[in-house]
């Protein structure tokens, strides 16, 4: 995979994950699509979906440290924790910023490093609360984990760009997610309630929450849109609520789910040039197996590039009902 360093944020796609391994794409996830588990083969719940950076696979991470990965996930496995005696369960995981490692989260704030992950901490924070999530800087240098109180730790060079928990502030029902803006000068703390907290310079990129939304499940999960002017929530029930810029690409709320949602993790944005569309798999896409001419290729880029930058321009002007 190399170093290919996605930003932050979606592209206008995200796949839902469920307890049981199932996994529903939308939006442009839809063209990323890679699979899930059955019934049969979750020895232990799922808690979490991580991209790999290309957006072309993911890992499932499990209660008990398992992972199981899906796509070009696959050659960027570097083990896992299953049949190790831990003393609290996994609740999530994160990549590194190559995309050859990747960090596991323990409950007790025990953190272990797999591929390339550095280890930043040893046997985890002295925490009064369970962790729930952890988010990666910007650099892939260090980490924050975040506690159901919403305490925050920082670990490695986020101890550079920290600005505070909602420990701090009244809290109603427990934090359940985090996730930093584009240029990691800030991050978003989410509650089950929908409530949404910034810190840093995510003051700047707040749309507000669901808390007052009448919500029949709690949030589990929080996704930013690629400008980082907008955010999707997701909910136990699978049903999805954006914001600001978020678009509207569908859920899993209208429809009866055997198992619970219990993340939402979207499809990264990747530069787009001329080198990685040629290198789409054929297939992939709908496309033909020989690669197509150069001349043909430069344009179509150029025209899909001015084709998203007006469709942002018209979306900026003209409110767009939900």
């Amino acid at each position: 995979m190399g170093s290919c360093s996605p930003q932050t944020g979606s592209t206008g796609g995200y796949w839902l994950a469920g307890s049981d391994g199932s996994v529903v794409p939308f939006g442009s996830a839809l063209s990323h699509s890679y699979g899930g588990l059955g019934s049969t083969q979750v020895s232990s719940p799922v808690v979490g979906i991580e991209s790999t950076c290309s957006g072309n696979g993911y890992w499932l991470v499990k209660r008990d440290g398992g992972i199981v990965p899906f796509g070009d996930a696959a050659v960027h496995s570097y083990g896992d924790l299953s049949g190790t005696n831990l003393s609290q369960p996994v609740v999530g995981m994160a990549a590194t910023k190559s995309g050859n490692g990747y960090w596991l989260v323990a409950a007790d704030g025990s953190v272990f490093p797999f591929g390339d992950a550095a280890a930043y901490n040893n046997g985890g924070p002295a925490v009064n609360k369970p962790i729930v999530a952890m988010e990666v800087t910007a650099s892939g240098k260090g980490y924050w984990l975040v506690a159901s109180d919403g305490s925050v730790f920082s670990f490695g060079d986020a101890a550079a760009h920290t600005y505070g928990g909602a420990d701090s502030v009244p809290v109603n029902k427990p934090i359940v997610a985090m996730k930093r803006t584009r240029d990691g000068n800030g991050y978003w703390l989410v509650g089950s309630d929908g409530s949404v907290f910034p810190f840093g310079d995510a003051t700047k990129h707040s749309y507000g929450g669901a808390e007052g939304m009448g919500l029949k499940h709690p949030i589990v999960g929080m996704e930013p849109t690629e400008s980082g002017d907008g955010y999707w929530l997701a909910s136990a029930d699978g049903s999805v609520y954006p914001f600001g810029d978020a678009g509207t690409y569908g859920s899993t709320g209208s429809t009866s789910f055997t198992a619970p949602i219990v993340a939402i993790e979207g499809v990264p944005y990747t530069p787009l040039t001329v080198q990685s569309l040629a290198a789409v798999p054929a297939g992939a896409a709908g496309g033909s197996p020989s690669a197509p001419p150069v001349l043909p290729l430069v344009l179509g880029v150029a025209a899909i590039l001015v084709g998203a930058a007006g469709f942002r321009v018209f979306r900026g002007r003209i409110p767009v009902g939900l």
